[in-house]
């Protein structure tokens, strides 16, 4: 099954092929376009449950904490399809240590998870870089681009927490669906010029009197895209036009 991350990249060329056999004329402008370069965190981590919530006496969140008491899993995991730990349901910890070449200081760096079960809290060498919380079926990216130590070894930790909670829906223990807690969807960096697309909405009109008047155009896109420079602030802009 592709990921969300592969699905996103196919939509995106196929929304592009779609408007560049189109009508509609560019402006006399021209702009490089430089893909996306993602480099995958899946595979081996450390993990660890924490019953106890401990992470703030142990602080599992730094650089260096010993291996001690810390077991390999391969990500995408989930701890529920372990029997020994099938009926867990709190706080787990993920860490694990990756390269960040030195070329890569003039680009923005962004860290996606496809998605986490169902709150994560993440630190990157020891540093908070944020929390998505209750919402365990959603990617989520955070910049780290300030966090990383280029041309050396960084670490990262996630802090996961999958317990019934009464504050979030479904509420309690009325799940008609498993709580599999854990980073159960690809892990990525995503390697971008400082100023980049974030997202881009493609909304479709069609127009029923093109069926009886051909000279109509069938339908409408109008496309918004959301763009983040290196100051973080994001810009919108527009475009609507008939195809």
């Amino acid at each position: 099954m592709p990921s969300r991350r592969q699905f996103l990249t196919a939509s995106a060329g196929a929304i592009a092929a779609t408007l560049a056999t189109s009508e509609v004329r560019a402006p006399d402008t021209q702009a490089k376009v430089i893909p996306t370069n993602l480099a995958s965190l899946c595979g081996e981590w450390l993990f660890r449950t924490d019953s106890a919530d401990s992470e703030t006496s142990q602080h599992w969140y730094d650089a260096d904490v010993p291996s001690t008491g810390w077991r390999q899993v391969n990500v995408p995991h989930t701890w529920q399809i372990e029997a020994p730990v099938a009926e867990y349901y709190g706080t787990a910890w993920y860490r694990r240590s990756f390269d960040v070449p030195a070329d890569w200081r003039p680009f923005a760096v962004r860290l996606e998870f496809e998605a986490v079960f169902h709150t994560a809290t993440v630190w990157i060498n020891g540093q908070t870089t944020g929390e998505h919380r209750g919402k365990g079926y959603t990617g989520f990216t955070f910049d780290v681009t300030h966090l990383l130590h280029w041309g050396e070894t960084n670490a990262i930790a996630v802090r996961v927490d999958n317990a019934f909670n009464e504050h979030m829906l479904p509420r309690g223990r009325s799940s008609d669906w498993a709580h599999d807690g854990g980073i159960f969807r690809p892990v990525q960096l995503l390697i971008t010029p400082q100023v980049f697309v974030e997202r881009v909405d493609i909304e479709a009109t069609p127009n029923p009197a093109a069926e009886t008047q051909p000279s109509q155009s069938p339908a409408t896109f109008e496309t918004r895209a959301e763009r983040t420079g290196a100051a973080g602030l994001p810009t919108a802009s527009w475009m609507k036009h008939p195809v």
